[in-house]
């Protein structure tokens, strides 16, 4: 069985299996190492269930799964913290409950739309990249900016945010 397999997978596995043992953490590319007959599973984003089941709870009746996927996707990519979205989503829009054309973020003052929500987490998680880009990186600095475009925000938007946050 182990003969079938390709050497340039076998050298995968062996790396992924002896960084395991020495605690070194590996990039696996997962989709260059899958094919027909094996079953290689991607392991879930931690931030995934606990953000489901805060949304769910909340109420949010759009399909979660997908939302999520891409909400943690776009926040790899842009290395941000999901929940910091997830915190804009409730404050800005009750999660979804009152948004324009997908804009459920208050993102360009809420009077841009955007033609899905996956369009809609691109610019915010871009948004919020640039922010780190400038300095501002603690999560309470980032929700002052997003809320008034400074770091003087004298409002309760930070703190119930931090309140989200911590929550999930």
């Amino acid at each position: 069985m182990i003969d079938d397999i390709p050497l340039h997978i076998l050298g995968a596995i062996t790396i992924l299996l002896t960084n395991t043992v020495t605690a070194q953490p590996v990039h696996v590319d997962y989709e260059a190492i899958n094919r027909p007959g094996l079953e290689i599973h991607k392991p879930e984003h931690p931030a995934k269930r606990p953000i489901r089941e805060y949304l769910s709870d909340y109420g949010v009746t759009h399909d979660i799964d997908d939302y999520v996927d891409d909400l943690v996707d776009v926040s790899s990519r842009y290395g941000v913290d999901p929940r910091i979205i997830v915190a804009i989503y409730v404050l800005e829009s009750s999660a979804g409950r009152y948004c324009y054309r997908f804009n459920c973020y208050g993102w360009a003052g809420g009077s841009v739309g955007f033609g899905s929500h996956r369009e809609a987490l691109e610019a915010v998680g871009e948004t919020i990249a640039k922010y780190k880009a400038r300095g501002v990186v603690k999560t309470q600095d980032i929700m002052s900016v997003w809320r008034t475009g400074g770091l003087n925000d004298s409002s309760e938007y930070p703190s119930k945010a931090m309140k989200i946050i911590q929550s999930i």
